[in-house]
């Protein structure tokens, strides 16, 4: 990775709430509980935006998919860096989606009373907010996998380790080696049939993900791509049927608003799916 994330700075960087010396810990919980509020402010408006440029992509996306997966087709993915652990996700939730969708909502425990203070009250009474909002996910995804069916439909993870393909100049700025992309292709082009899907994840541009898809376009796989604001390699280069950028500079936000796509493009593809069973 770029940058020492272990050490101070870097630790400062992932957690700017953090006083930079001995400090009040209540004006440490304040600036916590700003920056709670405010990046999931930020996470609700670009998923919306995302989930509206893409709403038709997705459709028609979802749509060829659910032919290709009722014949018996296999959905194959693989990431670069940290998209690889989304690409494993959605391959589980295809796979399996009752372990896929559901939630365990954290044990609400109440703050000792000798310490409380006006922003651990705060920070309780957000907490106990969380636990519901966390209870009510947990029912509507049970209800989502119901609305399913249950339907567990061929995936393939073809990474079988977090993270098998680095996260290159897309992702970080460090340079590495195409290896993992090279060891994809070769399981590919070993496995995948002629009319499997191929989809990909990166937080990036997508170049590092190249080998991969051009094997998937040389076999006839349907290519998919959740890419970043530089999506643009994968493009350009004619390797993807279908491709789902989010424009953000962070590389947190993406991965966000991509586990979200990958969560409704599951969706419709099984409300396809659905449509076509005999009543």
């Amino acid at each position: 990775m770029a940058g020492d994330m272990g050490g101070p700075a870097g630790q400062r960087r992932l957690h700017p709430y953090l006083p930079a010396g001995r400090a009040d810990i209540l004006a440490a919980l304040d600036r916590a509980q700003h920056l709670i509020v405010r990046r999931a402010a930020e996470i609700d408006s670009l998923r919306a935006e995302v989930l509206s440029d893409n709403a038709e992509r997705l459709l028609s996306c979802a749509s060829i998919m659910a032919v290709r997966l009722a014949a018996g087709n296999r959905l194959l993915t693989f990431g670069t860096g940290a998209a690889a652990a989304e690409a494993q996700h959605l391959a589980a939730l295809f796979l399996d989606p009752a372990a896929g969708v559901t939630f365990q909502p954290p044990v609400r425990t109440a703050a000792p009373t000798d310490r409380a203070t006006p922003a651990a009250d705060r920070l309780t009474k957000a907490a106990g907010s969380l636990t519901k909002a966390a209870g009510s996910l947990t029912k509507a995804a049970g209800s989502l996998t119901e609305a399913a069916g249950g339907m567990a439909l061929p995936a393939i993870n073809l990474s079988p380790v977090i993270g098998p393909i680095p996260a290159g100049p897309d992702d970080t700025g460090a340079e590495q080696d195409d290896t993992g992309a090279e060891q994809v292709a070769h399981r590919l082009a070993t496995l995948a049939g002629p009319d499997d899907i191929a989809l990909g994840v990166t937080v990036g541009d997508g170049a590092r993900l190249g080998p991969a898809f051009a094997a998937a376009r040389r076999l006839g796989l349907l290519t998919v791509g959740f890419v970043g604001r530089r999506g643009s390699a994968l493009l350009e280069a004619g390797l993807l049927d279908h491709c789902f950028a989010v424009r953000s500079a962070s590389v947190h936000r993406t991965e966000e608003a991509q586990a979200a796509l990958g969560h409704l493009l599951w969706e419709l593809v099984h409300a396809e799916l659905n449509s076509k069973r005999p009543t």
